[in-house]
This record gives structure tokens, C-alpha cells and sequence, in this order.
């Protein structure tokens, strides 16, 4: 398997302080809701004005499965899910969230994709992009963000070092969603964070891992494009 050789910035923004977060779930009835809320208030108190978020933002649903048996009441459909996200998080001055999507998306709603339907309608999130993006920060310091999931094109890598062995331009930091683990390590020079979640589904088979509620608060600092210190704190709730 070989990556797309094309590394043309989805972003580039001038940020070196940053919430770094992933997966959500928005919608699903296991969700910590108040803790996300509560994550917001915090990066509002500590100045923190940029997030980058690994996706599944929401639930989303595929008919006919389990997962659909999770979802609130009333929130089934597209449009009744970001109803839903609106009245839970409003718009935020001083807050902007890029995101990508992950495989938890809107099925039968004529392939849309619920994340690009909400971020056509808030000016304070950003959609860049479907399972990966890859952007610049302050001074030129490289950010990739990826969701690695059954549906995604790296769905078979599931080790950070095993993926970057496979791209020709490595980045500074690279943000790994989907797993609902929270670590982070240095591998081949990049700093490599797993992203967490909100979801504390209980009996989730499908993941060896008990879920790491919670995200990170990450505040770099940049000398001539290189990163000479990296500053993160895990908001952990459990």
C-alpha cells in the first residue's frame, strides 16, 4: 500500500496554542456531553482560540446496525443531528474548530456528508477534508491529521510508525483519531498524539482499549520552523 505523494496544505493558520481533540459522537445517547462543554470552557479560560479535531464529530448512523440504536431520540436524520449540535454548542467568538470527517457519517441522506452540511453553516468550524488532512502552522511547522478507520484508506495502519514509514514527507505533529486512546510519542522525529474521545460507551467489542475521556491542550514553541518545545496537557475526566 503506498500513500497519495501530494502534500499541498488543506490550512495554513498562524497558531501555535491549540486544543487537539477527536471523536465525539455527537448525537449518540453515551456521549459525555458536559465534559465536552466543560472542555470548551476550559480552552475559553486559558485563551486558547483554535481547535483541530480528528473526526466524528457526530454519530451519524448507518441503517440497520446497532449504532442506530444509540442515537437520542429525534436525532436519526441529518438535519435533526446538527439541530442538535447547534443547540448544544453555539457559536464561539473566539473559537474556531478544523476538522476532518470520519466514518461516522449520514447514511441514506443522498450521501451527504453531515459535517460538511454543518460547516456550511457555522463560520467558526472549518471542514478540511474526509479521514486525513495535512496543513501549516506558526512558521511553517507541519500539522496532519488522520482517522484511520475501517472505511478510511489507512484502515489497516493502526501504529503511527507503520504509516509514517509510508509517507515521503513526514509531518511535525501528527494527530491520530478513531482509536479513543489518549497517548503521545515520538516516532521518526514527529510528535504523534492519539486523540481520545467523549464517548463512554459501555461494551464497545470493538475496541481492545477502555476509552480515554478527555483531549489535549497543546501550546508549541516555534524558533526558525522548528518546534524546540512541545507543552501538552491531558484534560482527562476519568
Amino acid at each position: 500500500m503506498k500513500r497519495k505523494n501530494k502534500f499541498k496544505p488543506t490550512f495554513q493558520i498562524e497558531c501555535d496554542f491549540f486544543g487537539f481533540t477527536s471523536d465525539w459522537h455527537i448525537c449518540n445517547k453515551y456521549t459525555m456531553e458536559a465534559y465536552i462543554l466543560d472542555y470548551l470552557d476550559l480552552l475559553k479560560e486559558r485563551g486558547v482560540k483554535q481547535i483541530f479535531h480528528g473526526g466524528d464529530l457526530f454519530e451519524g448512523y448507518i441503517p440497520h446496525t446497532p449504532p442506530l440504536n444509540n442515537l437520542l431520540p429525534g436525532c436519526c436524520g441529518l438535519e435533526e443531528q446538527i439541530k442538535y449540535f447547534n443547540k448544544l454548542i453555539p457559536r464561539k467568538k473566539d473559537l474556531n474548530i478544523k476538522l476532518i470527517s470520519g466514518n461516522h457519517l449520514i447514511k441514506g441522506n443522498k450521501g451527504k456528508n453531515v459535517v460538511t452540511d454543518l460547516c456550511a453553516r457555522r463560520n467558526d468550524i472549518d471542514y478540511l477534508g474526509r479521514y486525513e488532512s495535512f496543513g501549516e502552522l506558526k512558521d511553517g511547522v507541519t500539522l496532519e491529521i488522520i482517522h484511520p478507520s475501517r472505511r478510511s484508506p489507512y484502515r489497516r495502519l493502526f501504529k503511527s510508525e507503520e504509516y509514517l514509514n509510508l509517507s515521503p514527507k513526514k509531518p511535525d505533529l501528527l494527530g491520530i483519531g478513531h482509536k479513543h486512546i489518549a497517548d503521545y510519542n515520538l516516532c521518526e522525529g514527529v510528535g504523534c498524539y492519539h486523540l481520545g474521545t467523549f464517548l463512554d460507551e459501555p461494551d464497545n467489542r470493538k475496541n481492545k482499549y477502555d476509552p480515554d475521556i478527555g483531549a489535549w491542550i497543546v501550546e508549541l514553541k516555534i524558533d526558525g520552523g522548528e518546534i524546540v518545545s512541545n507543552k501538552r496537557d491531558w484534560i482527562g475526566y476519568k
